[in-house]
């Protein structure tokens, strides 16, 4: 006859396992790239590659070249990890509030404007090596050190 306790002990380990493991892999990173060259809401996961919206601090969100001018809009409020702008083709206009949770973002062309605000939390960086300045009237939080 088996002891109903060890069995038991058995089941709740196992339950605890799997709890671990699925916690485990929503905080993976996943490194989204805009792919709509019409433009569009950047909480339309139908527009990101893979399908899903970047908004976790371990995700990095990618506007780039897509042949056309477009416009990404943030209207609320998302957290990255990350985040690229290049090459001349992308605008992404923040009229929420984007947190950069640690990680880092490249400013390296394209457009970042709006009426609201870039949240950098410790640990975040920003490298802006295009020659245009930020547009609109963001407003940036950086960490106190």
């Amino acid at each position: 006859m088996k002891s109903t306790k060890r069995t038991v002990a058995g089941m709740v380990m196992a339950g605890v396992a799997a709890t671990a493991l699925l916690g485990a892999s929503s905080l993976r990173a996943t490194d989204y790239a805009w792919g709509n060259a019409s433009g569009g809401s950047w909480a339309t996961a139908a527009d990101w590659n893979p399908d899903g919206i970047p908004n976790a601090g371990t995700d990095t969100a990618s506007l780039g070249n897509l042949g056309a001018a477009y416009t990404v809009t943030l209207g609320d409020t998302r957290t990255v990890g990350g985040l690229t702008v290049s090459g001349a083709d992308p605008t992404l206009t923040v009229n929420g509030t984007l947190i950069q949770s640690g990680g880092s973002s490249t400013i390296s062309g394209g457009t970042l404007d709006g009426s609201g605000t870039v949240r950098l939390q410790n640990g975040a960086a920003v490298t802006w090596s295009s020659a245009t300045a930020p547009g609109g009237s963001l407003t940036w939080h950086l960490p106190v050190a």
